[in-house]
């Protein structure tokens, strides 16, 4: 019998936690930050990006609303390259919460 413990963890027939396959957005082939998310939503799913936007001077008040593509133009950040700082960010953080 399996009891559901929270989204991804199992209690198996022996009482130990078993984690649960799940589909990373890596996985997908899919960008973990698209262009068209806005700062703040950013911020919302991967606070560990809150360096490379303050890096870059930029916060969730001025423009938080704003979306990556518009901002990186208006600050002339090199899009590709800002996206790949935030997905670096992103993908140190769940090796470090792999890891441990």
């Amino acid at each position: 019998m399996i009891e559901t413990l929270n989204d991804r963890t199992a209690a198996t027939s022996t009482g130990v936690p078993a984690m649960k396959p799940h589909i990373s957005e890596f996985s997908l082939n899919r960008r973990p930050i698209e262009v068209h998310a806005t700062v703040n939503e950013v911020l919302v799913r991967h606070p560990e990006t809150i360096a490379i936007f303050n890096k870059v001077c930029l916060d969730a008040c001025c423009g938080g609303d704003l979306p990556l593509e518009s901002v990186a133009m208006r600050h002339a950040l090199d899009l590709t390259a800002f996206l790949a700082a935030l997905e670096s960010a992103v993908r140190r953080a769940r090796e470090v919460r792999a890891a441990w």
